[in-house]
């Protein structure tokens, strides 16, 4: 029987993999609206076979970010892109590198396929794509095999089975995406099966301002080392940044305009362009052999001291030789490219801030967030926080429209609301960093659904790269510590364009954390956000099932400790040979004194009501004494616009009787 397990398991897995690789076919109006649209707005003939995956995907036009930075980025120039979360920034970089590799990799007989399934063709590596977190880098992968199944990519992450990913460096993979972590182990424990980098085309650093801040992932630093030693000088001068060009430049050579139709009558000219874009490429995009770098994030806010001073030093040197001092570029950001060996010219999109109301004096510029996003806020003390988020995701319309991702500024406070929701019957799960890989994946697999009610409670290793459409409310059970997470966080919902792109965001704020709750508000150019108001009487009963939930799991945790402690004990005595004092162990709530007992009572009790409280629905009351007809048809209304959450007798008993046969 377990072998029969895994391999449905397997199977499952295989299914998912063909579902990205094969795509329905794009109808013929699809492609050649999707082949005029990405055309005109760009300026870029892509590749027949991207284009024919865009339009089964529907994406029939570029995002502003994509179409800013591919016209940009297929003439050599190095890109630093930051855009609202779930604007296409995946895409906007990805395409570039598919182009190139379906472009480069067509043999002389035309078979293209061939050619880039053969693992033993030679060929140098194409790109280089480093991610902060491995669910980031798995997402970016899953996007490479769903814009294409012929170019083979290599995941390198912690968590995965190292000889997988070793074979799958031996195939001669076009791109790799990797942590740096994993990435600089790789570079140093297995440089054998390592491709060269010497000829990389490519270097993308994405959520970049995660990966510098404070001198985390001091990995990449090496490997940004390594590479640029591996790269052949191409310049007198080493490959300073050049002088860099903001997107708001009128008479740009690269400037990208805003998407507008073409008239009826050209349309019918451009019905066949797709089967020429091969030859349109050739003549279009410029081929350089210089290395071009990618730095990708939703804001350009990134730390002073990411890199040390020897390199600032290094960057001044070379910056103050130039006459021009107008460079938009400062900071970390040059910082790494001038770490990279950036050579080229430098392409400034920035279209992560909006204007401020005037009424807002604090700052010029405002985050943007997601145009569908609705933000809430819940004014609360910190004891309360657990009574109202439980009201939140079962009482409102909030809180029930989806899956819903619960932030907290710490894995104890993680475990600590897992272990609360969970008892108070929700289908909750964790996701953080000291959690094992096949936990994470569950964790985020959960969220897939759009109709489920799942909940993952998570710190902020998931604020960035998860691009599940599905995802319906955000709700910051701790107020995050900066600006920038508070926008990534937010982030997570509301993804895509279109009216189907929208989300709610709601933060739980005590009087401890308004000061910052308020520096996220002005932030983001609102005095304040709109409150997420939750009936009294439902928060009265939710209330009364927090602290019973409450109770149990407070007796539960020290039953385990004591548990453990116990073990250590004798585990000690085992090794040393020795014979252990009874007298030295805790019998917990099964001892025999007269408290032990009354505890263990309670917590029968306290079990046995809220097995009783979860079996109903929480109801307002909008009638009296008597039922009327006006107070009957609100509390249908009520009922009709949030389904009442119910924890039956049936499925608690089921859990019970696996336990026992466990």
């Amino acid at each position: 029987e377990p072998k029969k397990k895994k391999r449905k398991k397997k199977s499952k897995h295989i299914q998912k993999l063909k579902e990205i690789q094969e795509l329905d076919p794009a109808s013929e109006e699809n492609l050649t609206t999707t082949t005029i649209n990405w055309t005109q707005s760009t300026g870029v003939a892509l590749h027949t076979s991207l284009l024919q995956n865009l339009a089964a995907r529907n994406f029939l036009y570029p995002t502003p970010i994509q179409s800013r930075v591919l016209a940009s980025s297929v003439h050599g120039c190095d890109v630093v892109g930051a855009a609202p979360t779930g604007s296409g920034k995946t895409i906007s970089y990805l395409l570039p590198v598919m182009n190139c590799i379906l472009t480069d990799w067509k043999d002389d007989a035309g078979d293209m396929d061939k050619t880039l399934n053969d693992s033993t063709t030679q060929h140098s590596l194409t790109a280089l794509i480093i991610t902060p977190t491995r669910e980031l880098a798995l997402q970016v992968t899953d996007e490479v095999r769903m814009l294409s199944s012929s170019a083979r990519v290599c995941t390198i992450v912690g968590g995965l089975a190292h000889p997988k990913q070793v074979r799958q460096l031996k195939q001669n993979p076009h791109i790799i995406v990797a942590t740096p972590g994993r990435l600089w182990e790789f570079m140093g424990t297995n440089s054998d099966v390592m491709p060269g980098f010497s000829r990389l085309r490519y270097l993308i650093i994405d959520e970049a301002d995660r990966l510098l801040v404070h001198g985390n992932f001091k990995e990449l630093e090496k490997i940004l080392d390594k590479l640029n030693g591996n790269q052949t000088d191409k310049t007198a001068d080493g490959g300073a940044p050049a002088e860099s060009e903001s997107e708001s430049e009128e008479e740009d050579e690269f400037a990208v305009h805003d998407v507008e139709m073409m008239p009826p009558e050209m349309l019918k000219g451009m019905e066949h362009s797709g089967d020429n874009s091969d030859e349109m490429n050739s003549k279009v995009i410029a081929q350089e052999s210089r290395r071009q770098t990618f730095i990708y994030s939703a804001t350009l806010t990134l730390d002073v001291d990411a890199f040390s001073m020897k390199a600032k030093n290094e960057k001044k040197k070379k910056t103050n030789a130039k006459s021009s001092g107008k460079s938009k570029i400062n900071g970390p950001i040059a910082d790494i490219l001038s770490k990279a060996g950036s050579q080229n010219k430098v392409k400034v999109v920035d279209l992560s801030t909006s204007d401020v109301p005037i009424s807002i004096a604090a700052s010029k510029e405002a985050a943007k967030l997601p145009a569908g996003l609705s933000l809430y806020q819940v004014l609360c003390t910190q004891r309360h926080k657990d009574s109202h988020l439980y009201g939140l995701l079962v009482c409102t319309k909030i809180g029930s429209a989806g899956p819903s991702l619960v932030f907290c500024n710490s894995i104890g406070c993680v475990k600590r609301v897992h272990a609360l929701l969970s008892k108070l019957g929700l289908p909750a799960k964790m996701l953080h960093a000291d959690l094992a890989q096949k936990a994470r994946m569950q964790a985020i697999e959960s969220l897939s659904s759009s109709k489920s009610r799942a909940v993952v409670v998570c710190t902020d290793v998931a604020a960035r790269g998860l691009d599940i459409g599905s995802i319906a409310t955000v709700i910051h059970y701790d107020v995050p510590r900066s600006v920038d997470t508070f926008v990534h966080r937010s982030g997570r919902t509301a993804r895509g364009v279109g009216e189907q792109a929208v989300g709610n965001s709601v933060s739980l704020v005590s009087p401890a954390e308004e000061k910052k709750h308020m520096t996220c508000c002005v932030a983001v150019g609102r005095k304040g956000f709109e409150d997420a108001g939750i009936d009294g009487k439902l928060l009265s009963s939710a209330q009364e099932r927090v602290s019973l939930a409450a109770k149990i799991v407070s007796l539960e945790e020290a039953e385990f400790r004591i548990g453990q402690n116990n073990s250590w004990y004798k585990k000690a005595a085992e090794e040393a040979g020795l014979d252990l004092d009874e007298s030295l162990l805790d019998d917990g709530v099964s001892g025999r004194t007269m408290q032990d007992l009354r505890r263990q009572g309670e917590a029968r009790k306290s079990r046995d009501r809220l097995r009783a409280l979860l079996a109903q629905p929480m109801r307002r009351q909008n009638f009296g004494k008597f039922l009327s007809g006006a107070g009957l048809r609100e509390a249908i209304r009520a009922e009709r616009e949030v389904k009442p959450y119910v924890v039956g007798q049936s499925n608690s008993k089921k859990k019970r009787g696996k336990r026992k046969r466990s």
